[in-house]
């Protein structure tokens, strides 16, 4: 009997020993989500393309080819060929509609011709804002480059070139 009531003497003990249960435990519940979106993707449709211009031998000039769809101008001793005005750059974007973007474009320092002539490029510039929101129908946005070119007295004739790079990304 002693150990009987020595178990029931431990069992008491141990009961008696249990703390006093906790408050329940509190919970949350979170959301994981993600969006995805179709890939990004810009067409060129146009090159910048100064035109034909003819330049004084004693004094040089600008031509500057706006991106808003305007006729190129001339500074200095520059003139145009009025049967090559040339145009400005276009790019279509296609995404994912109604979603904002932002563009960036590279600017070259100079145009090069085959012989290594050079023509200093002043600036390039989109038309409006770099932050913009493709069509809410289409997921299309149209984009415009113009810029302004340097050139001196006597420039060397010939064709000149360089790249530049429009990149665009979500915002």
């Amino acid at each position: 009997m002693d150990q009987k009531l020595c178990i029931i003497a431990a069992c008491t003990a141990a009961l008696a020993a249990t703390p006093a249960h906790a408050a329940p435990v509190s919970n949350s519940d979170g959301t994981a989500r993600v969006r995805i979106l179709e890939p990004l993707a810009i067409f060129k449709v146009d090159d910048l393309d100064f035109g034909t211009v003819v330049i004084s031998n004693t004094q040089g000039g600008t031509v500057t080819m706006p991106s808003n769809g305007n006729p190129r101008s001339f500074s200095g001793g520059a003139e145009g060929v009025p049967g090559d005005p040339g145009n400005r750059a276009q790019f279509t974007v296609v995404g994912n509609p109604g979603q904002e973007i932002i563009l960036t474009h590279s600017v070259p320092l100079t145009l090069t011709n085959a012989a290594g002539d050079d023509i200093l490029v002043i600036n390039m510039w989109l038309n409006g804002s770099p932050l913009r929101t493709l069509s809410p129908v289409d997921g299309r946005e149209q984009v415009y480059l113009g810029g302004t070119l340097s050139l001196a007295a006597d420039q060397p004739e010939g064709l000149y070139e360089a790249s530049f790079t429009v990149t665009v990304d979500y915002r």
